[in-house]
């Protein structure tokens, strides 16, 4: 290969790794708008699942305000399911 054609790939390697890494951190951002479903443990799934430390513990906080959950409580039953 000729240098022209190594630095292209070089620029794109790097553009490629950047785009992944923003990509992924994005995913991973906490969501500012929790949306409710009626059903907490596929929202809590949904929503808080894949995030890590304390970004999963704020959204799991925000999610239980939005159920009107405390800690220590059963998980409210899905909606239709009765109590």
């Amino acid at each position: 290969m000729s240098k022209n054609a190594l630095r292209i790939a070089l620029i794109v390697g790097i553009l490629a790794v950047a785009t992944g890494y923003f990509v992924m951190t994005r995913q991973r951002a906490t969501p500012s708008e929790i949306t409710v479903t009626g059903n907490y443990s596929d929202d809590w799934q949904k929503t808080c699942g894949p995030l890590l430390g304390p970004a999963q513990a704020d959204c799991t906080a925000r999610l239980d305000a939005r159920y009107g959950r405390v800690a220590g409580a059963p998980v409210p039953p899905a909606k239709g399911e009765g109590r």
